[in-house]
């Protein structure tokens, strides 16, 4: 004799799985229907915080959050969501007291930035040039020219980071005043992390940022970095082709007809999602794989010479991804960067023959907040296009140069 199964129920686990393969609107129709009969469902409260969460919808992930039970089993990693729609709404004040009242470790240097607010000087649209140094060139790892406490510096973009990473000798370098170490991710290793803040860090041509939260990893040396959480302040554009990149305010609503003129004519679009504090990710197709979850993360400078070439990688995945793909066991244990014939596509924009990048270390799949990422999307592929991040409407939008059409 079986038993029926609520329908709820059903939905219920048939969101969580639609939730793990990052189908995000799937996930939300399924879980309404969850909601619909039971409100209470702390499960269901918790995963309707996390879909309202990755779409930038703040403050209604944390009306979620208040109805979610202290008692829940998973309480905890619903603070830790929390703190990060406050501090993705700017709320630094909110962000530190459900910190500090749930025992957080991060209540400390939440308190410090509380006391040293991020603020951003931005009033019209800017076009910032791309770096034209010859150490790393602006092929494999673009950034710009400005300043840091007064002092020079090449800050390369890199959305896999938060607003402002650099190594632990350009720290000293730029006199950042580093505390509160932690742990952290460098790819998929656990390194040695510090807080700091940048007094001012200013684009030559562009907007200067004072109170720059900072990540200070031994790993890195001298190279500066600055990642997504700048770029979130921003309509912001990485137009490869013409070598610079175009930030208007978000606060300068007014001004985005004219920032979308100064892209191609030919556009695709693609709804993004973002995780935690900086990680992008949104749907794509690679080694005959529809429907993959990957994570844009432009900072990936894995190079090698190939067949006399020198070549970057385009896709980063674990062993375990890329055994799946098909790549050949030989080819990992031969080079770092191994070519292939497959064609990487998103938002129905297809490149051939894209290399990937193998790291020993990194063996599983990451996941975020549940979700399985199925792999990295690099430079190498983004270079293409003029690809223009848009956090209000949450969609990316890749602009075909003439060439390619």
């Amino acid at each position: 004799m079986s038993m029926s199964v609520p329908i709820d129920e059903h939905a219920g686990v048939l969101a969580s799985k639609a939730w793990e393969s990052g189908d995000i609107s799937r996930a939300e129709e399924l879980n309404e229907a969850v909601l619909q009969t039971s409100a209470s469902d702390d499960e269901a409260q918790s995963l309707q915080m996390k879909l309202r969460f990755v779409q930038g919808q703040y403050k209604a992930a944390l009306v979620s959050f208040d109805k979610i039970d202290k008692s829940y089993k998973q309480y905890q990693d619903a603070v830790d969501l929390a703190v990060e729609a406050c501090l993705h709404q700017g709320d630094i004040e909110n962000a530190w007291k459900l910190a500090r009242r749930n025992k957080l470790k991060e209540a400390d240097y939440l308190d410090h930035f509380r006391h040293h607010p991020f603020r951003i000087e931005a009033e019209k649209t800017y076009l910032i040039p791309f770096l034209t140094d010859t150490a790393l060139p602006s092929s494999l790892f673009p950034g710009v020219a400005g300043r840091i406490n007064g002092k020079d510096a090449q800050i390369r973009i890199d959305t896999g980071g938060t607003f402002l990473v650099i190594g632990r000798r350009a720290a000293d370098t730029y006199q950042i005043e580093i505390a509160h170490k932690h742990r952290t991710m460098h790819g998929p290793r656990s390194v040695s992390g510090w807080y700091g803040i940048a007094q001012e860090m200013a684009f030559d041509s562009g907007p200067v940022f004072n109170n720059v939260p900072v990540v200070v990893m031994d790993s890195l040396g001298d190279l500066v970095i600055f990642g997504t959480n700048i770029l979130e302040r921003f309509l912001a554009t990485v137009d490869y082709p013409n070598s610079r990149f175009i930030l208007t305010p978000r606060t300068r609503e007014d001004l985005y007809a004219e920032h979308i003129k100064l892209l191609p004519r030919q556009k695709e679009t693609l709804p993004f999602y973002m995780w935690d504090d900086h990680y992008m990710f949104a749907k794509g197709s690679f080694a005959g794989q529809d429907d993959l979850t990957l994570f844009f993360d432009s900072g990936l400078v894995a190079v090698a010479e190939i067949n006399g070439t020198l070549t970057q990688a385009a896709v980063m995945a674990s062993k375990e991804r890329l055994l799946q793909w098909g790549i050949d066991r030989k080819h990992l244990k031969q080079s770092n960067v191994v070519p292939t014939e497959y064609s990487l596509i998103v938002a129905g924009l297809s490149q051939p023959d894209m290399p990937v990048y193998y790291d020993k270390h990194f063996k599983k799949d990451w996941t975020f907040g549940g979700i399985r990422i199925d792999g990295l999307i690099s430079h190498a592929w983004l270079k293409h296009y003029t690809w223009t991040v848009d956090f209000d409407r949450r969609e990316y939008i890749f602009g075909i140069p003439d060439t390619h059409r």
